[in-house]
């Protein structure tokens, strides 16, 4: 017997399995991202290449808010935001 397809195959389908599960692999891969531009902050002090990480990813600081990144996470690209210029983001 033959796998069971996760998504139809065009991609655009409306099945509400194939839409949940489109969106739930991109809010964990913005808190993927998330995590990954805190990370180069707190663990290696790097705010400039976080702020270059984060704007070549096309997110912003309320993408990351609303794909549900935690909140100890969020209190190292508030700075960013607001210093370094986030390419996207308002001051």
């Amino acid at each position: 017997m033959a796998a069971k397809k996760r998504f139809c195959s065009t991609g655009t389908c409306r099945h509400a399995y194939c839409k949940g599960e489109r969106e739930g692999s991109r809010r964990g891969f913005i808190q993927g991202i998330g995590y990954a531009v805190a990370e180069i902050v707190r663990s290696h002090d790097q705010p400039t290449i976080a702020v270059d990480v984060a704007g070549a990813s096309g997110f912003d600081y309320q993408d990351f808010k609303g794909a549900g990144v935690d909140e100890f996470d969020l209190k190292q690209l508030r700075p960013l935001r607001r210093e370094r210029g986030w390419p996207g983001t308002k001051r």
